[in-house]
C-alpha cells in the first residue's frame, strides 16, 4: 500500500528510479536548496530592534543561525541515504546507487550550510567587537568545536572527490 501510494505521488514507475540515478536526484536536489535558502533568509527583519543595533547584524545573525540549524537537520537524512540496508529503501524501490546519490547531495548541502554558518558567525563576531573579542570566542568550547568541524570537513570533501574514487578505483592507488 505504501508503495502504492509512493508510486502514485511520484507519478512514475518505481522501476524508472532504480534504473536511473538522474530522475530522482535532478529533480529534487534544487528544490531542496531553494527551500534551504528560502527557509534561511526569509525573516522579518525590524528596523527598531531591542537586541540587534543595527538590521545587518540581525539579517547575519538569523541567518547564520538558520544555516546552522537547517545544516544540522540534515544529518539524519545524510545518515538515512547512506546505509545499505533500511527502510527507506524498502519503501522505495529504489536502489542503493540513488539513495548514494541523495547522500552527496545533502551532505554537499549540508558542508555549504555549514561554511556559511561558520563565514557569518565570524562576520558578525568581527563586527561586534574587533579581533580581541574574536580571540575571546576562542576559549569556548562550542566554538573550537565548530571550527575544528568546519576546517576538517574540506580535507574529507577532496578525499571523497569524484576525481579521486575514479584514480583510487581504477587504477588502485
Amino acid at each position: 500500500m505504501i508503495r502504492l501510494a509512493l508510486q502514485i505521488l511520484w507519478m512514475e514507475s518505481l522501476s524508472h528510479h532504480q534504473n536511473s540515478l538522474v530522475s530522482g536526484s535532478i529533480l529534487w536536489m534544487p528544490l531542496n536548496m531553494r527551500v534551504d535558502i528560502i527557509i534561511s533568509t526569509a525573516s522579518g527583519i525590524i528596523d527598531e530592534s531591542l537586541y540587534f543595533s543595527t538590521p545587518t547584524k540581525q539579517i547575519l545573525r538569523y541567518v547564520a543561525d538558520r544555516t546552522g540549524i537547517i545544516s544540522f537537520a540534515n544529518f539524519p537524512f545524510i545518515w538515512l541515504f547512506g546505509m545499505r540496508n533500511n527502510l527507506a529503501l524498502w519503501l522505495t524501490g529504489w536502489d542503493f546507487g540513488t539513495y548514494n546519490n541523495f547522500h552527496r547531495w545533502v551532505a554537499r548541502i549540508s558542508t555549504a550550510e555549514a561554511i556559511i554558518h561558520s563565514v557569518l558567525y565570524t562576520v558578525l563576531i568581527f563586527m561586534n567587537g574587533g579581533l580581541n573579542y574574536y580571540a575571546w570566542w576562542f576559549t569556548m568550547w562550542f566554538w573550537n568545536a565548530g571550527q575544528m568541524a568546519t576546517i576538517f570537513i574540506h580535507p574529507h570533501r577532496v578525499i571523497n572527490s569524484h576525481i579521486i574514487n575514479n584514480a583510487w578505483t581504477r587504477f588502485n592507488i
